[in-house]
Parts: C-alpha cells; sequence; structure tokens
C-alpha cells in the first residue's frame, strides 16, 4: 500500500510539471545612463534626449536642492511609453516619469506615483520593474545625498541587501543597481550584495569589467553610450558590453 502512494505522487508530481507551462526565458535589453543634458540654447529638458528603443531606457542622474531642505541626487528613468520627458524639478515626487532615490525617504509623498526610494516603515527601496521578453528586470539605484561623501554606509548595504532578497522572494532574478558614487566602490558592491548581476556608474572613460558575480559598467560622463545586456533564463549575465 504504501509503495503505491508513493508510486501514485511521484505520477503526479510528473503530470503537475509536464503541463506547468515554460516560462523562464532570457531577457535581452539596453540601457543609457546620462550625467549631462545635451546643451541647448534655452532650458535642457529631457525630451530632446533621443527615446530609447521599446527594450530599453534612459537613465538621467540630476540634482534636485528645490524638494528637501539639502541637495540630493536621484535618477530619472526614461522609457519608451512616457510621452512627457519634462525634467519636473519643483514637482518631485509627482513625475510623469520613475524617479529612483534608494536611499532617499520620501515617506508616504511616493505613495501613488512612480517614486522608487527607501521607505523607513518597509526598510527597503521598491524597484523599478520591467518586462523584457518574458522575463523582469529589476532596477535599484544607490544615491549620495551628500556631496562629498565619497564612502558607502552600512545602512545603505543593509537596505540593498533587503532590497535585493525581497525581489528574489517575488521569483525576480535579474537586478541592476545604478550607482552615483564612485566607480571604485562597485566591486564591493557587487561582491557584498548576493544577488546583483550589474553595477552601473559614472567615471572618465566607458568601460566593462566582468566577474564571476556579474558585471561592472562604468559610463563616461560626457558621452552618450548604450550598454548591451543579456541575461539567460537563470538570471545570469551572458551580453554586457557597449555598443560599438
Amino acid at each position: 500500500m504504501r509503495r503505491s502512494l508513493t508510486y501514485t505522487a511521484a505520477l503526479l508530481t510528473t503530470l503537475l510539471t509536464a503541463c506547468t507551462p515554460e516560462n523562464r526565458q532570457g531577457a535581452d535589453l539596453s540601457i543609457r545612463f546620462l550625467t549631462l543634458l545635451p546643451v541647448t540654447s534655452g532650458q535642457p529638458h529631457l525630451d530632446q534626449i533621443a527615446l530609447p528603443s521599446h527594450e530599453g531606457l534612459t537613465f538621467y542622474s540630476a540634482q534636485n536642492p528645490q524638494v528637501e531642505k539639502q541637495p540630493f541626487s536621484y535618477v530619472t528613468a526614461i522609457t519608451p511609453e512616457v510621452q512627457a520627458y519634462h525634467d519636473s524639478v519643483s514637482v518631485l515626487p509627482q513625475a510623469s516619469f520613475p524617479v529612483l532615490a534608494s536611499n532617499i525617504n520620501f515617506g508616504l509623498k511616493q505613495s501613488g506615483h512612480e517614486v522608487y526610494s527607501y521607505n523607513g516603515y518597509k526598510g527597503r527601496a521598491d524597484a523599478l520593474v520591467r518586462w523584457y521578453g518574458g522575463t523582469r528586470v529589476a532596477f535599484l539605484s544607490l544615491i549620495n545625498p551628500y556631496p562629498g561623501n565619497e564612502q558607502l554606509h552600512e545602512q545603505d548595504m543593509i537596505l540593498l541587501r533587503n532590497s535585493v532578497d525581497r525581489l528574489q522572494v517575488r521569483g525576480i532574478r535579474n537586478i541592476v543597481l545604478l550607482s552615483q558614487y564612485p566607480s571604485g566602490l562597485s566591486p564591493r558592491l557587487l561582491t557584498d550584495i548576493r544577488g546583483l548581476d550589474v553595477v552601473i556608474s559614472a567615471g572618465a572613460r566607458s568601460e566593462i569589467t566582468v566577474t564571476q558575480q556579474g558585471c561592472l559598467a562604468q559610463f563616461q560622463q560626457s558621452v552618450v553610450d548604450q550598454l548591451e545586456l543579456s541575461f539567460n533564463p537563470n538570471g545570469k549575465v551572458t551580453r554586457c558590453h557597449f555598443q560599438t
């Protein structure tokens, strides 16, 4: 009888596995990271930047001294679905495009808006998650709210670990981090935050470093480069290079 029950359970498991649709696919996408807007005769706006393709998005790193008492940085995500790209420096967090600010606490003001920041009630950062093909890619950012302070803080590391753990619990394997800290700190981020696949930063030149943990991509600050990324169904980076 016991042997019969064991056989029946094994058969049911096999049938359920066979009937479950296979949804493990890879992802291909392009990323641009701007630290300087194009020079124009009038006030520069984000809508003067060429739109990203459907498979990509453009990040613009900006500073806004008008929202809080002290200047802080944020990253705006320009996506093909958004029609208005004006830099809403006076109306944040009510922006028409996603705003990433992982270690800036907007508190309850972020509710109902596309502002992905640290929430003191949750102890983690909400990530911008987008679908590419049949898989999801999550984007987090590590903001330096105090210019001149170029050292990582343990509270930021804890925040990132909690955020990445939460994403993995949700079944999201592909995670990209944009760091506004010096690129020399990126290797530590990739090593210490298990689950990160790509760390993006800005520097004097564009370069790629691939390690066992993932990919380090440094964007040149004054050049609009495009990073090409591919993930396999298990979430591992299989392609990480600048478009030639």
